[in-house]
């Protein structure tokens, strides 16, 4: 585990608790990945997110910089990694040490060692199941594999069961050969679909956030839009929904029109979503 260390002047962390600045629920999804994947906490007395990329991943840090915005005083900072006797060029950043963090420490670590929390399936969505993958993913067109030898089977299982639960992925463990002995990690393979399936819910986002190569190998790309197998909406209703808002209709009047969630209308007028239109 990588440990950045960062010191950010202490009045930044004064400046944003005196706005009551708080991580959105997007972030906190976000974060849910990545703690699932590469990311770490220090803890002190105000715990703080690190996380670090191979260089050839810069899209994807600087959209993870963006994100958490404006936790990230500090920026991106060019480092070189050492990885079994060799060194590459990588890239890291940390956030301000914060009590928003602090949560989430106490979720996911254990006397300093991560773990999976059993109310983890009430903080993770689709836009977390990425986020893990973009994180420690790999996918060909037979299989697509979690490298989760960081944790325990005890923990693996939980979250081959919460895939299972969440999102009817059916996946396995299977026990890879480490130098530090057999590890597990999770498995979605092309018999019973699981690998598509995984990829429907989380390939729009890998290319949003700039890892388009994690998408499924061999296929022609990601479903988006009213082709996504979970569309709530077409491109007729998009459309109409986003002139109703340049008219000067409120996210609430057009949802109530369309019975829609407000949330969901506002994500499409924001073009946070449905962004190829």
């Amino acid at each position: 585990m990588l440990n950045i260390k960062y010191r950010v002047p202490k009045k930044y962390a004064i400046e944003l608790e005196a706005q009551n600045t708080h991580l959105t629920e997007r972030q906190q999804h976000i974060l849910v990945g990545n703690l699932l994947g590469d990311g770490a906490m220090p803890n002190g007395k105000n715990a703080r997110f690190d996380i670090a990329q191979t260089i050839k991943h810069r899209s994807y840090i600087e959209w993870l910089v963006k994100e958490y915005y404006p936790f990230v005083p500090g920026g991106i900072r060019p480092f070189s990694a050492t990885c079994n006797g060799k060194s590459y060029p990588a890239l890291k950043f940390a956030t301000v040490r914060y009590t928003e963090f602090n949560r989430f420490y106490e979720l996911f670590y254990k006397e300093r060692v991560k773990v999976i929390p059993r109310s983890l399936p009430d903080l993770f969505n689709d836009l977390s199941l990425a986020v893990w993958f973009m994180d420690d993913g790999y996918s060909d067109m037979s299989n697509s594999t979690f490298h989760t030898q960081g944790f325990s089977v005890e923990d693996v299982t939980f979250l081959v069961e919460m895939l299972r639960d969440k999102f009817s992925i059916i996946s396995k463990i299977q026990l890879m050969k480490y130098a530090s002995g057999l590890k597990p990690i999770i498995c979605c393979g092309t018999s019973n679909g699981a690998n598509r399936l995984l990829h429907s819910y989380i390939d729009p986002i890998l290319q949003l956030a700039g890892m388009p190569y994690k998408c499924i190998r061999g296929s022609n790309g990601p479903s988006r839009g009213e082709k996504h197998p979970r569309a709530k909406s077409d491109n007729k209703t998009v459309k109409e929904i986003r002139r109703l808002a340049e008219e000067g209709l409120t996210a609430l009047e057009i949802a109530n029109r369309f019975g829609k969630r407000y949330s969901n209308i506002r994500a499409i007028v924001k073009r946070e979503i449905w962004q190829h239109l």
